[in-house]
């Protein structure tokens, strides 16, 4: 059901495609891309939806037609009135943060952090920065940091990497792999800056701090669709 609002606008521009290199198509194929995964990720058409979707496609009917950008606002306030929400409000921000590895969203929500057209056509994984094998209930519960394993799986210990990326990973400590890499990949994977939270004994830090740079990116992304606090 979320795909109808977007095959409807195409079916008004016939001659726009997803895969195009014009500026409109650009601009439109990452509109309906943000749109479309943010409307997955806060279930906007979960259970009954047809009435919504009939005031949707009346909405889009009244577009300016042919070269019109897709209408994320007026999609939006249709879906506002039936009482759901699929923009990005602070309670979406934090149920994102909160998405955790093997969740069938979860690499929706970390698509959001690249700027990649790619996808589709490249496979990528889904990877711990911060390695799951480190997390030992005996020597965290020594140590005081037993509540550290709820988080391991956490969105903001998550990146996602291609198949060669991973592969060249493998079992590294964490500061040395991200020691190996150019600073370009750290800002791609909007990890912390400071090299002292790459330590695994710095874990929550890094955690806590990965996860604003990722609330920060969302924000940025979603523009006004974000509720300021």
């Amino acid at each position: 059901n979320a795909l109808i609002p977007i095959i409807y606008y195409l079916s008004k521009n016939p001659g726009v495609s997803l895969r195009g290199s014009t500026p409109f198509e650009a601009r439109n194929a990452d509109r309906m891309r943000r749109w479309l995964i943010m409307a997955l990720l806060n279930g906007v058409f979960g259970g009954t939806s047809d009435n919504m979707l009939r005031d949707i496609r009346a909405s889009l009917q009244t577009m300016s037609g042919a070269g019109a950008d897709f209408p994320i606002d007026a999609i939006n306030t249709t879906i506002r009135k039936a009482g759901r929400s699929a923009e990005f409000d602070d309670f979406a921000l934090d149920e994102t943060l909160a998405r955790a590895y093997g969740q069938q969203q979860t690499f929706l929500a970390l698509s959001l952090l690249y700027d990649d057209a790619s996808w589709g056509t490249m496979q990528f994984h889904q990877d711990h920065i911060f390695a799951r094998s480190l997390f030992k209930p005996k020597e965290l519960s020594t140590s005081g940091r037993l509540d550290w394993i709820s988080k391991k799986d956490r969105l903001g210990n998550l990146c996602l990497l291609l198949a060669p990326e991973n592969m060249g990973k493998q079992d590294m400590p964490v500061d040395e792999w991200l020691e190996s890499r150019e600073p370009r990949f750290l800002k791609r994977h909007l990890i912390p800056t400071d090299r002292a939270l790459w330590k695994f004994d710095r874990f929550a830090d890094f955690l806590e701090a990965r996860e604003e740079l990722v609330r920060g990116r969302l924000k940025v992304l979603f523009g006004p669709t974000v509720a300021q606090a």
